[in-house]
């Protein structure tokens, strides 16, 4: 593959963080996105989108909600077989899981995932097995024996 000398790989990321940023600021619809001002970073890392945490939480924040009554409305629009309880157990969970994360590019990152999710399922882009696909058992048991893993279709 293709090896680089640390220094490109870190003049690399700067250029991409960098690229990430000025598509934030030209694709934001208000005035504040030319005055931006990067605190609480230390220098020479650049963010995605959250200047700060607290900004970053406000848009989890923003963020979880819609989600929950984007999944509202999904239950009651379509017949997917799942109680409203049990769909917004699973938002929760899946927000539960990614509360660890204390980079603020990496939160950023999370976060345009999670809203571009959300987008593909308000607009109707993601069909209803799209959507139950969330839904599935999210670790599964590994066959360790020939028999098993040929029922199952794995390569041994």
């Amino acid at each position: 593959g293709w090896e680089f000398d640390q220094s490109v790989q870190e003049v690399f990321l700067e250029i991409f963080f960098v690229f990430l940023w000025y598509c934030r600021v030209l694709t934001m619809a208000s005035g504040r996105a030319t005055s931006l001002i990067v605190k609480d970073l230390p220098k020479g890392i650049k963010p995605l989108l959250s200047n700060n945490r607290d900004e970053a939480r406000l848009r989890v924040l923003s963020l979880y909600r819609a989600w929950l009554r984007q999944v509202s409305l999904n239950v009651k629009k379509q017949d997917l077989g799942l109680t409203e309880e049990k769909a917004k157990a699973k938002v929760r969970a899946e927000f539960a899981k990614n509360q660890g994360i204390q980079d603020i590019r990496v939160l950023d990152a999370v976060i345009n995932k999670g809203t571009l999710l959300l987008e593909e399922t308000s607009s109707g882009w993601q069909q209803p097995t799209h959507f139950l696909r969330n839904f599935e058992p999210t670790a599964r048991h590994r066959q360790t024996d020939f028999m098993s893993k040929f029922y199952h279709g794995n390569r041994a």
